[in-house]
């Protein structure tokens, strides 16, 4: 019998090893980046958990840096994907999180120098990350699972001093699109950019097209691409350009009633068929948002608002409603709008500037003064609120991803917050858990496996490898040794968790090591099958 589980042993080791590092994605729903979507709509989707009736019941889940002492802001919103968060907080490297613990998974990148765009994430899971050097971004590809570098764009981009550019997606073509919009007047550019190997697929300029381009970011919608566009010189008269991705061609251009030689776009918002755009007249407040028909390019209505406004649009296409923001107040607006006489929904009245909202099934978040809000979405009334400890960040968002909302602190109790609903233990498998990635003396260090088991009836004699790979050579945990050994496990319902090294002090002049993993999976009791999810952990230390 031992001979013939230690056959059974050795494939289940392959399974093991194979479907951890193989595994899909688990997580259908992302928050790709600030403006969530390709739409910039601002909108979760697919979220079910969160609602005006559970809001209540959010709690803090973790956060960075809390109580550290040291500010730090993150811009835009974090970037979530596969129950991991990436974020790039002022001054540090893109870090990836577990998204429901807050466990750093890994870093990337050296120290930025203060300035730092939110990353991207695809819907496989390449991070789109711009590591800035002074006024110049270097736009990398970073395997959002390992944090492993797969490619560096060619060229740096001229951005300025810049923390709110957003890397777009265009994944039907396998491409992602990013303006260049330095200092210099007249000289933006369009850039496409293979998601493969980082080439550069084409550009657009003044100098090939006979216009440039201003801006943040860009919508798109199919092979149609809206963007802000200055043309024959007049370098502060923006417009929005609709750019063809195929032929790389303007086929439209959209003003603004009344625009002057100083006219700027602020924000954009596609919704269905409709373009929201907000502008402002040279650098003065801004406080108008104007309403186009993409259809046909016609404007369908305008609303001059009596309060300047304060963040970008958003928009909940199910509803046809679109969100402005404006010091002190929030408005709802209704799609269908009779011109010249243009009538909200509802209106909140807040305390302070509010900054771009957030829409997720029935709930509208906001920062604003030194809180995150909530309020329905249906009728404008509060629900509740979350404290920063320190006033909110103009150019930041919630991002709301599987029932947890994420949010940056502006450097206040915490760097950046994930409030959420506590998930029950609804999945059959395990997960690893270590204090860090990297540890040195004198960290406290331990390591364990949690257990769940979803069932309201107990499971018996399980067995559990928990199995420490050093370089290729692997180590059976309890006992540690080359000849494979298990846990066997009686599982009552709910959460189980197994200490697999009890917490120690990292002793001195370890010398140095990274890449070293842990691999933790269930089998049936007769070791045939591997049994519910599987888990990783890689650490190293110097």
């Amino acid at each position: 019998m031992k001979k013939f589980n230690v056959f059974l042993i050795a494939n289940i080791l392959i399974l093991i090893v194979s479907g951890i590092v193989d595994s899909p994605v688990v997580n259908a729903q992302i928050w790709a980046h600030f403006g969530g979507n390709i739409e910039m709509t601002s909108y979760a989707a697919g979220e079910t958990a969160i609602s005006p009736s559970t809001v209540s019941q959010m709690t803090k889940l973790w956060g960075i840096g809390c109580d550290d002492g040291y500010f730090s802001v993150f811009s835009r919103s974090p970037a979530v994907w596969n129950d991991r968060l990436y974020a790039v907080g002022a001054g540090g490297p893109i870090e990836c999180y577990d998204a429901r613990s807050g466990t750093l998974r890994w870093t990337y990148g050296g120290t930025m120098t203060g300035w730092c765009p939110q990353p991207t994430v695809t819907s496989s899971g390449t991070v789109l990350y711009l590591q800035g050097d002074s006024t110049n971004y270097s736009l990398k590809a970073i395997n959002g699972l390992t944090g492993a570098l797969i490619w560096t764009a060619p060229l740096q981009f001229n951005l300025g001093f810049n923390d709110t550019a957003v890397v777009c997606l265009d994944e039907p073509r396998n491409q992602v699109l990013m303006l260049e919009n330095p200092f210099e007047p007249d000289s933006g550019k369009l850039y496409a950019i293979n998601l493969d190997n980082g080439q550069v697929n084409w550009y657009m300029s003044k100098a090939l097209n006979g216009f440039s381009f201003v801006g943040d970011y860009l919508v798109r919608d199919g092979t149609t691409v809206y963007t802000g566009i200055v043309q024959d010189g007049s370098w502060s008269r923006e417009r929005i350009g609709v750019v063809d991705l195929l032929t790389q061609q303007l086929v439209d251009t959209l003003t603004r009633p009344g625009e002057t030689s100083d006219t700027h776009i602020i924000s954009m918002t596609l919704c269905g068929d409709s373009l929201a755009v907000t502008f402002s007249e040279g650098y003065d407040e801004v406080t108008e948002l104007v309403v186009y028909d993409t259809t046909d390019g016609s404007t369908l209505w305008s609303f001059t608002s009596p309060h300047v406004i304060s963040g970008g649009t958003a928009c909940n296409p199910v509803i046809n409603r679109l969100y402005l923001p404006t010091n002190p107040r929030l408005y709802a607006f209704d799609l269908d709008q009779t011109p010249g006489d243009v009538q909200p929904a509802w209106t909140y009245t807040g305390f302070d500037e509010i900054y771009t909202p957030s829409v997720a099934n029935g709930v509208v978040f906001f920062l604003s003064d030194t809180n995150a809000y909530a309020l329905n979405e249906t009728t404008g009334a509060f629900i509740r609120s979350f404290p920063l400890g320190e006033t909110a960040y103009e150019t930041t968002q919630v991002a709301v991803c599987d029932g947890i909302a994420y949010f940056s602190g502006n450097g206040g109790t915490c760097d950046l917050f994930a409030y959420g609903i506590k998930q029950p233990c609804d999945t059959l498998g395990v997960s690893l858990y270590m204090p860090a990635h990297d540890f040195e003396w004198p960290d406290t260090c331990s390591c364990s496996v949690t257990v769940c088991n979803p069932e309201t009836t107990p499971y018996h004699g399980i067995p559990l490898f928990v199995i420490l790979d050093v370089y290729g050579m692997l180590f059976f945990a309890p006992g540690f040794s080359s000849t494979p050994e298990w846990y066997t496990l009686d599982l009552p319902p709910d959460e189980t968790v197994v200490p697999v090294l009890p917490e120690f002090t990292w002793p001195p002049a370890t010398g140095e090591a990274d890449g070293i993993i842990w691999y933790a999976a269930m089998t049936d009791q007769t070791m045939t099958a591997l049994w519910g999810t599987m888990d990783t952990w890689t650490f190293g230390w110097h």
